[in-house]
């Protein structure tokens, strides 16, 4: 799943999850300068900051940020200001 992100960029995709809770989201993502960040919101949640780091357009991973999931459908909204690639997102119960 590769998706280019322009500044102003948003992107979005449904899921259902086992559980309701705190899951930890990791993206892979290339990226082709740095300092940039890409904001993350569940169902419409608060916004949760995703650092990207420097990857020299190489693939690498991000650090997991938090976020609250329902139980059941769910809706993950991505947006800039990021410039990157996205090879995929990963999601973990926390513990």
């Amino acid at each position: 799943m590769s998706r280019y992100a322009k500044a102003g960029d948003s992107f979005e995709y449904t899921f259902d999850a086992p559980t309701a809770g705190k899951y930890q989201l990791i993206a892979g993502v290339a990226t082709p300068k740095p300092n940039q960040r890409l904001f993350a919101t569940a169902n419409s949640g608060a916004a949760v900051e995703m650092t990207l780091p420097y990857t020299i357009g190489l693939w690498g991973k991000t650090s997991p940020v938090e976020i609250e999931l329902a139980a059941g459908k769910n809706v993950l909204k991505f947006h800039g200001p990021a410039r990157a690639t996205f090879k995929g997102f990963a999601l973990k119960p926390v513990n």
